[in-house]
């Protein structure tokens, strides 16, 4: 879905967020990102068609036309073929594909270089965003794989840190820019199942986060560390104004860093971080948001680059915390530098995207060198990356202020042909077969928020199916009531999932020793709605007199969903066990035939991927449970009954005690971002 920035309504709603420190900005420029990524293919495809690949990467686009072109080991050279990878995720243009192979393979004996910690930047800016993009396994997994094996050789078991620079072998300096190379381990553990690197990047983070900042949430940019004993030798601020100093640029890696960690591990430190050094930087914004190269440098050089690795982090630390005001800082950011003030026009000879960049002011103040060579108030290459980042994960969240919502739809037609809106019902009791016609409204209740929508069969079934969304609108009051059939590709969506005997996307059953029991033959079920709000709702299931093996149940489902988020909650409860029972969930495997399973902190995550949707599509799906309440998992083939076609989970269950799990759920045809393995495994809850 493409958006556009933000319009003056939406400005007004965005204003409150930093309302203490300024007044508001000027009209916002009539730019959609249509446009944005327009200019950005224009200028980068005209650069990557006309220069040499043989002087070296692009790092500056000079206000005369030039470039200045570095070698690979460079930093920065992974940024300029990563761009081009933006661009090309946005529009999925060929010639900028063309274009971001030719780069990127510029950059493959980068793979082995050890010299420093920027091999994460190096190869996943490039050959990891190739792999999410065209899935070339055999092409692009290997040289990421290598890499972090190169560069987990820089760790030091006595600092617990990565090592940043080689300036002496006596020390061991490690810069708060090295917790964004942590997610090539992540990605690595997840690839090979190597758990040493989880090890690593744990210990890496942990000792960032306990000798990196100061207690009001800013960060030092390098701290020294005694490479025999792990003491800290000093803190300082290499390339801020000063070593008490807040660097703009470092408390964007760190926000990025850690909320970066929270995504690949789901542990609470690692969120709690982020926030604490996203609240610093908004609090110290500007009054056109775009910081100073340093926070202690009011009336100096902005930093552009600052703003766009924020903006970007931004977007998913809103969706971490469910605080949308992460997110309208990030359009007020991505407002500012879309300006003409920041933003190159077509016209301008300038090759690259956003001015006012800097790199190292302190290179200009201490040593005398020009301000080219020190980067200040120039464009750099990965200030215009993480501006293209920042927009396209707005377009593949699909969020905004006041476009969230949620919604629980159960209907049921009367004689007059009317369909009448239920907030509780009782199922009739000879309705516990599949009932066709259908009296209710799908055939059961229905469940969504402005990502994705669900209903579950109200008879004897009891599956679970998706509605993938294309829009935020609220969609199901008027879904399976109109002539338009949902298993048809809709403007709005459609069923996206076969479900047939399985468990679906996440329904319930009962195994007692090598029994299994399908949910649905209870005497009474009933639905009542506890909750509607356009952040949360939530309904309750009710199966009572669930006769099974020989004892009879009483079991109250509750299933709840948030604004924001790719699923739903399920909390079940039973009565009347004798102990020996476990509860099932799973997900349905009739076009898939690879699950997987890892584990995020004390939550247990299996998942399926692939295009097992209808129609073909790219669909993701998800079970996540506390690692303690999981006792196993398995599969039901198709020939199994009561339950077939399901890779479930087995959970432990307590006498009237709640038992609880997630289930989500990414179509790619609603979010490009689900267009790759990783990019669903990112918003698993």
């Amino acid at each position: 879905m493409r958006i556009l920035l933000p319009s003056l309504v939406l400005l007004c709603l965005l204003r409150p967020v930093l309302a203490q420190q300024s007044p508001a900005p000027a009209a916002p420029p009539a730019l959609s990102t249509d446009s944005i990524f327009s200019l950005a293919k224009e200028k980068y495809l005209h650069a990557a068609t006309t220069l040499d690949t043989a002087a070296g990467l692009p790092r500056n686009a000079w206000d005369d036309g030039t470039w200045r072109q570095v070698d690979r080991e460079d930093w920065t050279s992974g940024f300029f073929p990563g761009i081009l990878w933006q661009v090309y995720a946005y529009d999925r243009d060929p010639e900028v594909l063309a274009a971001a192979k030719m780069w990127t393979e510029t950059l493959r004996p980068n793979q082995t270089y050890d010299r420093n910690h920027d091999i994460g930047f190096i190869m996943y800016s490039s050959f990891g965003k190739a792999l999410e993009l065209t899935g070339d396994t055999a092409t692009y997994l290997q040289p990421l794989l290598t890499a972090a094996r190169t560069g987990a050789g820089r760790f030091n078991s006595t600092t617990r840190t990565i090592r940043s620079w080689d300036r002496a072998d006596t020390n061991h300096l490690t810069i708060v820019d090295n917790m964004m190379n942590l997610h090539l381990f992540t990605f690595a553990a997840r690839e090979t199942g190597d758990s040493s690197y989880l090890e690593m990047v744990r210990a890496h983070a942990d000792r960032t986060d306990a000798e990196q900042f100061r207690p009001d949430g800013s960060s030092y940019h390098v701290v020294d560390y005694n490479p025999a004993d792990g003491s800290v030798r000093s803190r300082h601020t290499h390339q801020g104004k000063g070593d008490e100093t807040a660097w703009a640029r470092g408390q964007a890696w760190a926000i990025y860093g850690f909320t970066e960690m929270y995504q690949d591990l789901g542990e609470q430190r690692y969120l709690d971080r982020a926030i604490s050094a996203a609240d610093y930087f908004i609090e110290n914004l500007p009054a056109d948001t775009v910081p100073y190269w340093d926070f202690d440098a009011p009336g100096e050089e902005r930093d552009a680059s600052a703003a766009a690795i924020a903006a970007s982090a931004f977007v998913p630390l809103s969706e971490a915390t469910g605080e949308a005001k992460y997110r309208n800082v990030a359009e007020r950011l991505l407002l500012a530098l879309s300006s003409p003030e920041y933003l190159a026009a077509a016209d301008d000879p300038m090759g690259g995207l956003l001015r006012h960049q800097t790199g190292n002011k302190p290179r200009m103040l201490n040593n005398g060198e020009d301000a080219r060579v020190a980067e200040v108030d120039v464009n750099i290459n990965y200030g215009d990356y993480y501006y293209l980042e920042a927009l396209n994960r707005l377009s593949d969240t699909r969020m905004s202020p006041g476009m969230g919502g949620t919604n629980i739809r159960m209907a049921r037609h009367d004689e007059a042909g009317n369909w009448n809106e239920l907030t509780e019902a009782t199922r009739d009791t000879d309705h516990l077969g599949q009932i066709l016609p259908p009296v209710y409204q799908s055939e059961g209740p229905m469940w969504e928020n402005e990502n994705v929508g669900f209903r579950l069969y109200f008879d004897e079934r009891n599956g679970i199916d998706i509605f993938g969304k294309r829009t935020n609108d609220m969609i199901l009051d008027k879904v399976g009531m109109e002539v338009e059939s949902y298993h048809e590709l809709q403007p709005w969506g459609m069923d996206v999932l076969k479900v047939g005997n399985s468990l679906g996307a996440g329904s319930i059953g009962l195994m007692i020793g090598d029994s299994v029991y399908r949910l649905g033959d209870a005497a009474e079920e009933h639905f009542r709605i506890l909750e509607e709000t356009p952040e949360r709702s939530r309904f309750l299931l009710d199966y009572n007199g669930w006769e099974v093996a020989g004892r009879t149940l009483d079991l109250d489902w509750e299933i709840s969903i948030e604004a924001g988020t790719y699923g739903y909650g399920s909390s079940v409860t039973l009565t009347g066990l004798r102990g020996d029972e476990e509860l099932l969930t799973g997900i349905v495997n009739l076009h898939s035939d690879t699950v997987y399973t890892e584990q995020r902190g004390d939550r247990f995550v299996m998942y399926t991927y692939g295009p097992q949707a209808e129609l073909d599509n790219t669909l993701g799906m998800a079970v996540s449970a506390e690692q303690d309440d999981v006792l196993g998992q398995g599969e039901f083939t198709p020939d199994d009954t009561p339950v077939g076609s399901t890779y479930y989970l087995r959970l432990k269950l307590t006498d009237g005690q709640p038992t609880t799990y997630r289930f989500t759920a990414g179509w790619e045809p609603g979010n490009a971002a689900f267009g790759t393995r990783e990019g669903f495994a990112r918003v698993i809850e």
